[in-house]
C-alpha cells in the first residue's frame, strides 16, 4: 500500500489512463472521484479511505468480474 499523497494519487491516475475499459477500471474511477470529492470538501480522512479502496481494487490479482463476458 502506498501513502495517501498527491504524488501517489497522480501515479494511480496515470495508471488508470492506460488501463483497458473494464468493470475494474470503472470501480477504480468511481473511487478516485470520491477521493477528489473528499479533498475538495476538506475531508482528507474520507479521501484517504477511498484512495486505499482504489488501491485494493488495483492490486487485486483475482478480477472479481473476470467470469462475466460482455458481448
Amino acid at each position: 500500500m502506498m501513502a495517501c499523497t498527491g504524488e501517489n494519487l497522480a501515479k494511480m491516475t496515470d495508471h488508470l489512463a492506460t488501463m483497458p475499459q473494464t468493470p475494474k477500471r470503472t470501480a477504480m474511477m468511481r473511487e478516485i472521484a470520491m477521493v477528489n470529492t473528499g479533498m475538495s470538501n476538506g475531508n482528507m480522512r474520507g479521501a484517504c479511505t477511498h484512495y486505499m479502496i482504489a488501491q485494493r481494487i488495483q492490486n487485486d490479482v483475482r478480477d472479481p468480474f473476470g467470469n462475466l463476458h460482455f458481448e
